[in-house]
């Protein structure tokens, strides 16, 4: 039985604790608390303290200003009759370690791999250049951190668990059981900028104008963009990611990927595979679910690493996903068993690869140390002499570029590090990078890129921007940003074009198209000259028809 509105607003309510006997005096002194999920809560049961003490200081004796803090959340959000299986994995989560950020730094300034969580580099009394510029610019976006000790991105948040878990309000901030969108943005509106993407906004400093562009809290403003088809039709970020992927599962993780566990089949896959909910794999949903008048029954699909998306639910012949803000249906379409969507040739291609037609770029960045300056440092949670400086060519959205997982498969990238790093001054060394970084920017789009915006598209292609022409018998590349250091490249490449050896990424496994793919893909772009319409007789029996085409017409790679 599914049961819908206030039912599965309330999953992931506590049991709650039993109130005082007596009434607390808190209130005596503090403003009223709201009407939220925890109404029923004593204050000490979140805070501790003496509810009953009339004096101050024995009334905050062993007081917790911040319930949810990592640091004493075994004591407030992960006791016992509360969020204990969650309290005791959010120490796991990547949201609290941040062990591939930490990791990512430190090659980018030519030090060793670490597999440093983000709590030890705090703690260093002597941090590397790498470790001191990762805790002053990205230290603040994880969940270590105390709520004054916060980057200026993140709002109206508190600590640990209640980094996502409040909402803004006057006086006592409410709580929520699901975090909203806003929570996410926070952090993710940084970095990759998913949460910008998401909601239809771009990260804009290249000089291209918009129209009523948002402010935000740190400063910044973002520009207009379509929204991701998902958020267009009125889902929320944690109706996908799944509590294991966000809260810990447990598991050491170190990429986000180790961690993400959704996947575009996993809703719109006609084979996905499912079968009945058991107890047994997942104490948390086991635990949660039939408090809340939520029965499991029939078939249940589950994420890439087992955990049950239990508010994907059979319909008939079809699915559908329920809103876990309020359990609203949203049928899912499968994806088409199409001549589009079984190309020969494509068989290695994400589902991002073709759906997804931004994604943020920023195509050259410098890091310098000024040692005259000074600077937040999120370890102290103090200002500390030197700064680091970062600048660039200006953040903006584009086409992404093509490149190769792990897997082998093809899905989006962007430059990540075109950088140039100066440390001297911190005792460091000068390095330079480039180097692309893969992942989903959340920007789907029910219509597919054109078959030109892969085969005829030089950043797909990782060449950088500019035009692809063919002249005598062969393709010619012109950038449109000449690096003089280069000729014949672009300053914003990953290859060069006569580069047989594939770029290079910071993430394991992942390249771009080396020199033999990047030749296939441009044979099919000289053959989209006529033939134009991609689910054309030629492409049905690629490669057949390359035996009998007329010698003048493309080149045999």
């Amino acid at each position: 039985m599914w049961l819908l509105g206030a039912t599965l607003l309330g999953l992931l309510l506590p049991v709650r604790p039993a109130a005082h006997a007596a009434p607390e005096r808190c209130l005596a002194c503090h403003p009223a608390r709201p009407d939220d999920v925890h109404r029923e809560v004593a204050c000490v049961a979140c805070h501790g303290g003496d509810g009953q003490a009339v004096d101050e200081a024995a009334a905050h004796q062993g007081l917790e200003a911040e319930p949810g803090a990592l640091s004493t959340v075994q004591g407030t959000c992960g006791q016992g009759a509360c969020h204990p299986v969650i309290g005791a994995r959010i120490h796991s989560s990547l949201m609290t370690t941040a062990v591939g950020l930490v990791g990512s730094s430190r090659p980018a300034f030519g030090e060793g791999a670490t597999e440093q969580p983000m709590g030890a580099l705090w703690a260093d009394p002597r941090p590397s250049p790498a470790d001191a510029y990762t805790r002053r610019l990205c230290g603040g976006c994880h969940l270590g951190t105390r709520r004054a000790n916060r980057d200026d991105a993140i709002v109206t948040a508190g600590s640990g668990c209640s980094a996502c878990h409040l909402a803004s309000a006057a006086g006592h901030p409410v709580t929520v059981a699901q975090p909203e969108d806003r929570a996410c943005a926070g952090c993710h509106s940084r970095s990759g900028r998913v949460s910008l993407g998401y909601a239809g906004w771009a990260e804009r400093t290249d000089g291209t104008p918009c129209e009523d562009p948002l402010p935000w809290a740190d400063g910044r403003t973002f520009c207009a963009q379509p929204a991701d088809v998902h958020h267009a039709a009125g889902l929320d970020c944690v109706d996908c990611h799944t509590h294991n992927a966000l809260m810990g599962s447990g598991r050491p993780a170190r990429r986000q990927a180790d961690e993400v566990e959704i996947r575009c089949q996993a809703c719109h896959g006609a084979s996905w595979p499912a079968a009945p909910f058991e107890p047994a794999e997942d104490a948390f949903l086991a635990d949660r679910l039939p408090r809340k008048g939520i029965t499991l029954d029939g078939p249940v699909r589950r994420g890439v690493r087992g955990t049950p998306l239990w508010n994907l639910r059979a319909v008939g012949d079809g699915w559908v996903l329920h809103r876990k803000a309020d359990g609203a249906p949203f049928p899912v379409p499968a994806t088409p068993e199409d001549v589009t969507h079984r190309q020969p040739g494509h068989e290695r291609l994400s589902c991002q690869a073709c759906h997804t037609p931004l994604i943020p770029t920023c195509a050259e960045c410098h890091v310098r140390f000024d040692p005259a300056g000074e600077q937040w440092d999120f370890g102290p949670a103090a200002v500390v002499a030197g700064r680091w400086v970062e600048s660039g060519d200006g953040f903006a959205s584009a086409p992404p570029t093509l490149a190769v997982n792990g897997a082998d498969r093809i899905v989006p990238a962007a430059p990540g590090m075109i950088l140039t790093v100066d440390a001297s001054a911190a005792g460091g060394q000068v390095t330079r990078r480039r180097w692309f970084g893969s992942f989903d920017p959340h920007t789907t789009q029910r219509q597919a890129r054109r078959c030109e915006g892969c085969h005829q598209d030089p950043v797909a292609l990782g060449l950088g921007a500019g035009a692809l022409s063919w002249r005598d018998g062969e393709w010619v590349f012109t950038p449109a940003h000449p690096d003089p250091a280069a000729p014949g490249a672009g300053r914003d490449r990953w290859v060069t074009w006569a580069q047989t050896e594939p770029g290079r990424s910071l993430k394991a496994g992942v390249r771009s198209l080396d020199r033999a793919e990047r030749d296939r893909v441009l044979t099919v772009g000289r053959c989209l000259a006529c033939h134009r319409d991609g689910a054309a007789e030629p492409y049905r029996r690629w490669p057949e028809p390359l035996v009998r085409r007329d010698a003048p017409c493309v080149p045999m790679w």
